[in-house]
């Protein structure tokens, strides 16, 4: 599971396997196996993903529950926004949720 998670976040983030490969100091190779789930990465490098992906461990490892890719792209787009942006959004959705209560 965790091979397709890193191919989905690194699609995500619009990654070719060459650019997150540079971006965390791994050969292309590596991406390529761990997306093939062939092989894994260390701790050390699951913590590079994150912070090149943008996600979390749970994103990675895929536990808790599943999100549709529409909830994918709304949370990469939430987690590009400042933070002035982000609780902006927040009043959006608190007043959209409220009106549909």
């Amino acid at each position: 599971i965790i091979g397709l998670n890193i191919k989905r976040l690194r699609m995500l983030a619009k990654l070719t396997q060459s650019q997150l490969a540079e971006a965390i100091g791994v050969r292309q190779s590596s991406i390529s196996r761990w997306e093939s789930d062939v092989d894994h990465p260390s701790t050390n490098n699951l913590s590079d993903l994150i912070n090149v992906l943008n996600c979390t461990y749970n994103d990675l490892l895929g536990e808790g529950p599943a999100q549709k890719p529409d909830e994918l792209k709304l949370i990469a787009k939430y987690r590009s926004l400042n933070d002035t942006d982000k609780q902006k959004l927040m009043l959006i959705i608190d007043a959209l949720t409220t009106k549909n209560d």
